[in-house]
């Protein structure tokens, strides 16, 4: 499972992104300075990438420090293709929802999603508390994923308590109104 996840947010960095994912699996151990079932776990995953992705740029188990930072990396592993350059950090599901709860608070970071990974067509997911900002921000990503392309115009007002959100997509589409009182117009190619 977690093999097929790291497959997906790779994808899912080339098709947002435009970069070439360069993959850290993400543990509390880097390159076996620790011996523990969930180091095995996140060696396993590596392997079966490595064996379903053989171009992927990907390594793992690494400490978040060794992913991420030059010198660190440099003192702890000689041959990583991807120690100290990783820009997709991959953690199980509960230490990567900790992770981006933690840096959007501390340090105001703005996180998008949630991204589902590993269907066949794009497909994400809003929390109850979401504002029209976060709603715009993740259309925008879905579209991107189903292949359209977005123009540099969001439009956003509010009225009366209500709040439209007023997207514009590249294409010839009118504007659909919806109940929620937001405005979607949108070419998605090949629909």
């Amino acid at each position: 499972e977690l093999a097929q996840i790291a497959i997906s947010i790779a994808a899912t960095t080339r098709t947002l992104l435009s970069t070439e994912p360069k993959v850290a699996m993400l543990s509390f151990s880097t390159k076996g300075s620790a011996s523990h079932i969930n180091v095995d776990k996140i060696t396993t995953a590596t392997q079966i990438v490595r064996r379903r992705m053989p171009n992927l740029i990907i390594d793992g188990e690494l400490q978040g420090d060794a992913a991420r930072v030059k010198t660190v990396a440099d003192q702890k592993l000689t041959d990583s293709p991807v120690a100290g350059n990783a820009n997709v950090l991959f953690p199980d599901l509960d230490a990567g929802n900790i992770a981006y709860k933690l840096v959007q608070s501390l340090a105001k970071a703005q996180a998008y999603g949630h991204i589902i990974q590993g269907l066949r067509k794009p497909m994400n997911d809003m929390s109850r508390g979401v504002s029209v900002e976060d709603l715009v921000d993740v259309a925008a990503i879905t579209t991107v994923q189903s292949g359209g392309c977005w123009t540099k115009q969001i439009i956003i007002g509010s009225s009366k308590n209500l709040v439209d959100a007023k997207i514009q997509l590249e294409g010839n589409l009118p504007y659909e109104k919806y109940e929620s009182g937001g405005y979607l117009r949108g070419h998605i190619p090949g629909r």
